[in-house]
């Protein structure tokens, strides 16, 4: 696991992912939706589990948000 994500609640946003890659709200949200990590939708809001973010994270190679 990497050490740099230990501040990281066990439960996500995309605000909060935004946040933690210095990307725009819109695009952490674009990144939510595609599916690349699991989630959960309740309502009009995401939660996204930490450790799905953070195999997605670790996982080796180029992953772009358009």
């Amino acid at each position: 696991m990497n050490q740099g994500n230990v501040n990281l609640p066990d439960i996500l946003t995309p605000r909060m992912i935004a946040e933690h890659l210095g990307i725009c709200y819109s695009n952490a949200l674009t990144l939510v939706r595609s599916g690349q990590f699991s989630c959960i939708r309740i309502g009009n809001s995401y939660k996204i589990p930490r450790h799905s973010f953070e195999e997605w994270l670790n996982q080796p190679g180029l992953r772009a948000v358009l």
